[in-house]
């Protein structure tokens, strides 16, 4: 999807919320006027970040904001690269991931 084309599907997705742009971009902490930027497709896609924002916001899953704009890791993805590891491999891939998500949650 192009810009452009991923703006009028944000737009559709904030519409479907029932949501204004004001509305969104408050719920989604977005600056005034950036998701204008966006659904024009004058901004690009936004960052993975953003898009965390606004699937909250719009009460969708991440991954389908991430895969609509392009983006192949999603949970899906991350289950096909770890599927031919070994159980105790596995483990330790789960055991980093929550240790990531722990220090995102606990660093200001």
């Amino acid at each position: 999807m192009d810009p452009k084309e991923y703006g009028e599907y944000l737009r559709k997705l904030r519409l479907a919320a029932g949501l204004t742009q004001d509305e969104a971009e408050e719920k989604a902490r977005l600056s005034k006027g950036y998701l204008s930027g966006v659904e024009n497709g004058r901004k690009g896609i936004p960052r993975p970040a953003t898009l965390e924002r606004l699937a909250s916001a719009y009460n969708v899953p991440l991954d389908q904001l991430l895969q609509a704009a392009g983006v192949r890791f999603t949970s899906t993805f991350l289950e096909e690269k770890i599927s031919g590891l070994s159980p105790e491999d596995r483990k330790t891939v789960e055991d980093l991931v929550d240790f990531l998500i722990w220090r995102r949650d606990n660093t200001p």
